[in-house]
C-alpha cells in the first residue's frame, strides 16, 4: 500500500511538474476555478498550490487568472440561484447536504451582503453555498460581485505570496510527509462520511 501511494505521489508530482507552465494548466485551472464556485468539490486553492509546488513561477498571473475564473463561476452560480434555484440549485444543495447551511446563510445575508459574500469567498467555507443562496435571495449583484472579487482575489494572491516566498520549503515538507497527509486525509474523510 505504501509503495502504491509513493508511486502515485511521484507520478502526480512529475505530471504537474511537466505541465506547470504549459497551456494545459491554464485550462485545468480555469475549469476548476469556475466549476468549484458552483458545484465541484475540489478546492481551487488546493489545485493552485499544487501548480506552484510543481514549479510554476508566474505567481501574480496564476493568482489573477484563478480569481477571474472563480468570480466568473460565482457570477454563473448567482444566476443559477436567481433563475433556476427550484430546479438546479436545490439539487446541488441536496447533493452536498447543505440545507442547514443555506438557512444560516439566508439569515446572514439579511444583515450584510458584502461581508457575508466576502467571508464565503475568502475563507475555506464552501463558496458555492454563498453563491447559490445569493442568487436565490436576489441580493445586490454589485455588492456580491465586488465582495467576490476582493475575497477570491485576496485568497489566491495570498497563496501566491506564500508560495513565492515559502513554496520550496512547503513542497519539501509536503513530499516528505505525503503518506501521513494521505492517511490523515482518508481518516478525516471517513469520519465525516460515517459520522
Amino acid at each position: 500500500m505504501l509503495e502504491f501511494i509513493e508511486r502515485q505521489k511521484n507520478k502526480g508530482y512529475l505530471w504537474f511538474k511537466e505541465r506547470a507552465e504549459g497551456p494545459q494548466v491554464k485550462v485545468w485551472l480555469a475549469f476548476i476555478s469556475f466549476t468549484e464556485s458552483i458545484i465541484l468539490p475540489i478546492p481551487t486553492s488546493a489545485f493552485l498550490i499544487a501548480v506552484y509546488m510543481a514549479g510554476a513561477k508566474r505567481f501574480p498571473f496564476y493568482a489573477f487568472f484563478t480569481t477571474l475564473f472563480s468570480v466568473l463561476g460565482g457570477f454563473a452560480g448567482y444566476f443559477i440561484g436567481y433563475f433556476f434555484f427550484d430546479t438546479v440549485g436545490v439539487r446541488i444543495v441536496d447533493f452536498y447536504n447543505l440545507a442547514t447551511e443555506l438557512e444560516a446563510t439566508k439569515a446572514l445575508y439579511n444583515d450584510n451582503t458584502f461581508w457575508v459574500t466576502f467571508t464565503g469567498a475568502f475563507t475555506p467555507v464552501p463558496y458555492k453555498i454563498f453563491v447559490l443562496s445569493a442568487g436565490f435571495l436576489k441580493v445586490n449583484l454589485l455588492y456580491f460581485m465586488l465582495a467576490s472579487v476582493v475575497g477570491r482575489g485576496l485568497q489566491f494572491f495570498l497563496i501566491a505570496y506564500i508560495m513565492k516566498h515559502y513554496g520550496d520549503t512547503a513542497t519539501k515538507l509536503f513530499l516528505k510527509y505525503f503518506n501521513v497527509i494521505v492517511f490523515v486525509g482518508i481518516a478525516l474523510f471517513l469520519y465525516i462520511v460515517l459520522f
